[in-house]
């Protein structure tokens, strides 16, 4: 009898199952088909973005895949490339609901039938085409004053990435440019250095601006700048880097330099 007197104990929060998800809440599984708002015009309007993953061969009409890829909800980096040089990106978001025209990437290598020291590859899509000049690893000489290049290394592949095209940082000028400042700068500059790295790390005002991930660009005429800086590897055919062209010599004066070639994500 005192036994059917007593009074319910409760269970201990850590010991019961979690609430199911409501479906409206649960994150929708990734899919070839998503809806997103876009504003083209003054009235906010529902855009449909669908993805369709074909299967190319040589000499061949493309066939539906038979596995079809969703679409990619975020932004994700190649693997590191060029030591020291963040990745570009390998998968952009493709929840864009308005475009202004076509992109066509193409994620590959350029492999010589045998290796060779430069060769030219071309894509060509209906009439129109993109060509580059592919070199193997080559580098810029500074002695007595002039500027050559060496001649390019043999090579049996080399990616179509934008960190091998032109462009990037001039590393000893930055450094020589931060010294100066901190040998002239107030202490409270010296405090606030390590807040101000990290915002040059992610949007550095100094790097060519039309490609951050490159190489071979040079802002002053130093030795330390320019003997041993290794070349871009990637370049236009028509807007080919050369000895003269090397030392920009002012960083607003980006506009006359080449323009980088790829064929990926930039």
């Amino acid at each position: 009898m005192a036994e059917s007197r007593r009074v319910p104990q409760p269970v201990p929060e850590d010991s019961l199952p979690p609430p199911p998800i409501p479906p409206e809440l649960r994150p929708p599984e990734p899919s070839c088909l998503h809806l997103t708002q876009v504003v083209p015009r003054d009235a906010p309007e529902l855009a449909a973005v669908f993805k369709r993953t074909y299967v190319f061969a040589h000499g061949a009409a493309s066939q539906l895949a038979l596995e079809q890829v969703p679409l990619a909800a975020g932004g994700e980096a190649h693997p590191e490339l060029v030591p020291g040089v963040v990745p570009s990106a390998r998968i952009l978001s493709e929840m864009i609901g308005l475009r202004e025209g076509t992109d066509l990437i193409v994620q590959g290598a350029a492999r010589p039938a045998r290796p060779a020291a430069e060769m030219r590859i071309a894509l060509r899509v209906g009439p129109y085409e993109h060509q580059a000049m592919v070199y193997g690893r080559r580098f810029a000489r500074y002695e007595r004053g002039r500027i050559s290049f060496t001649r390019p290394e043999p090579f049996e592949e080399m990616p179509l990435r934008y960190e091998l095209a032109y462009g990037g940082r001039d590393d000893a000028f930055e450094q020589a440019l931060m010294a100066e400042v901190e040998r002239t700068a107030p202490p409270s500059f010296r405090r606030s250095r390590a807040v101000l790295e990290t915002i040059f790390a992610a949007n550095n005002p100094l790097s060519y601006p039309r490609n951050r991930f490159g190489k071979g660009y040079v802002l002053v005429e130093r030795a330390e700048s320019i003997d041993g800086r290794e070349l871009p590897n990637l370049e236009r055919p028509d807007d080919l880097l050369t000895p003269e062209r090397l030392v920009v010599g002012d960083p607003l004066a980006w506009l006359k330099q080449p323009i980088p070639v790829g064929f990926d994500h930039l």
